[in-house]
């Protein structure tokens, strides 16, 4: 299973086990409308692949609402838990930080975060499609983050600002010849597709580019990204 689907299906659990709280995989703290009950925000932070390995983590925040016990947020945050591990032989730590005040949110928060590893099948070395032209790779890495502005390589002035997910993707044992004069281009993983995407770093010596997407859809999955 990718980083995504596990996602998907634990956040399915957490609904289905009735818990008074809701399950999402996005929220807008800032948006002037406080949550009536416990909000938790399931998101995948990174997720990479290389020598026949594979791992991720999922970052989780539970946001209470005003007035809610902090027993609640505890509670919330060890069913989590659990139904990770009752549910994912893959699932190898978790970590979790305490409550605290959220200045966005104006709420109290906590984060917590799931760490998963396993065997990677199809085992080493794979092709990705770079600009449709197939590029070997021995292994990528996957991280995520919000809000953040898309810098090209070469570049110092960022080309967007994006509110939404921002994907920064290395992709390891790359020969980079010749990329530098990709932009805008779509990327295909065996299980991500990134498109409108521009290069972060391209290091010939250290055999690796990082490139940087807004737009993010699995194979097999028709529109957009997560």
């Amino acid at each position: 299973m990718t980083a995504y689907e596990i996602l998907r299906k634990l956040l399915g659990l957490l609904r289905e086990a009735g818990l008074e709280a809701d399950f999402r995989e996005s929220y807008s703290p800032g948006n002037g409308r406080l949550p009536q009950r416990p909000v938790a925000v399931g998101q995948v932070g990174s997720e990479g692949a290389a020598e026949g390995k594979w791992s991720a983590r999922l970052d989780f925040q539970v946001y209470l609402p005003r007035k809610e016990p902090l027993e609640t947020g505890e509670e919330l945050l060890a069913a989590i838990g659990e139904t990770a591990e009752a549910h994912f032989s893959s699932l190898s730590g978790i970590k979790r930080e305490g409550f605290g005040p959220d200045k966005e949110a104006g709420l109290l928060c906590a984060r917590c975060f799931l760490e998963f590893a396993g065997e990677r099948e199809g085992g080493g070395a794979c092709q990705v499609l770079i600009g449709g032209v197939a590029r070997p790779v021995s292994g990528w890495e996957i991280s995520v983050s919000f809000g953040k502005p898309l810098t090209a390589v070469g570049e110092n002035e960022p080309f967007a600002l994006l509110g939404g997910a921002v994907y920064r993707v290395k992709l390891l044992g790359l020969d980079t010849k010749g990329l530098e004069r990709l932009a805008g281009f779509t990327a295909e993983l065996p299980e991500d597709i990134f498109t409108r995407c521009r290069w972060e770093s391209l290091e010939e010596t250290g055999r690796q580019g990082v490139f940087l997407s807004g737009q993010r859809e699995e194979r097999g999955r028709a529109g957009g990204g997560a």
